[in-house]
C-alpha cells in the first residue's frame, strides 16, 4: 500500500509505525496522524543528520590534511622502502577520503528527503490542518517516491563501492601514485 511505501521512505519515523491504514481493524494505531508530531520527528531526524554530516566533514578535513602532509613529506624521504610505505599510507588515506565523501552524499540525501517531507507538512500545518489522513499520506508518498528511488540508488551504489574498496586484498602497484607525486622508486 502507499502507507507501506511511506514507511519504507521514512523508517525512523515512529508516528508512521503507529499510524493505521484506514482499513485495518487491529485496534492499534489511529486513522489520523498528528501533523505536528510527524513534523517534529522529521525535524529531529534532519538535525541528527546535520550533526552526523558535520562530524563526517570534520573527519574529511583531518584525513585530507594528513594526506597532504604525507604527500609533502614523501619528497624528502631517501629510502625506497620508506617511500613505498608512505605511498601505501597515502593510498589508504585517499580511499578513506573517498568513503567519507560517499557518506557525506548519503547524509545530504537524507537531509534533502526529510526536508521535502517537512516542507509538505509545513504547508499543511500553515493551511490549518492538524492531522493527516491515509489519503493525504498517499499523496505525499507519491510526491516523495521519485526522490526516494534516486536516494536508494545513491545508497546502493555507495554501499557497493565501499564493499569493493574493503574487499581489495592485494595492494596494486604503487608506480602510478609515485609518478603522480613525483617520487622516484
Amino acid at each position: 500500500s502507499m502507507l507501506d511505501a511511506l514507511r519504507r521512505l521514512f523508517p525512523n519515523l515512529k508516528s508512521l509505525v503507529q499510524f493505521r491504514d484506514g482499513g485495518s481493524d487491529s485496534g492499534r494505531g489511529s486513522d489520523e496522524l498528528n501533523i505536528q508530531k510527524l513534523f517534529d520527528e522529521c525535524s529531529e531526524l534532519i538535525a541528527r543528520n546535520q550533526i552526523r554530516l558535520a562530524e563526517n566533514e570534520d573527519r574529511i578535513r583531518r584525513v585530507e590534511a594528513a594526506c597532504k602532509r604525507e604527500e609533502r613529506s614523501i619528497l624528502d624521504i631517501k629510502s625506497d622502502i620508506l617511500k613505498r610505505c608512505t605511498l601505501r599510507h597515502i593510498k589508504v588515506l585517499r580511499k578513506r577520503l573517498t568513503r567519507l565523501s560517499r557518506v557525506s552524499v548519503i547524509y545530504h540525501d537524507n537531509i534533502s528527503l526529510h526536508t521535502h517531507l517537512v516542507d509538505r507538512l509545513e504547508n499543511m500545518r500553515v493551511s490549518g490542518m492538524k492531522t493527516v489522513t491515509a489519503e493525504m499520506l498517499n499523496n505525499i508518498t507519491l510526491d516523495c517516491e521519485e526522490m526516494y528511488r534516486e536516494h536508494r540508488d545513491v545508497i546502493g551504489t555507495a554501499k557497493a563501492m565501499i564493499e569493493h574498496d574493503i574487499s581489495i586484498g592485494e595492494d596494486p602497484d604503487l608506480k602510478d601514485l609515485a609518478k603522480e607525486l613525483g617520487v622516484n622508486l
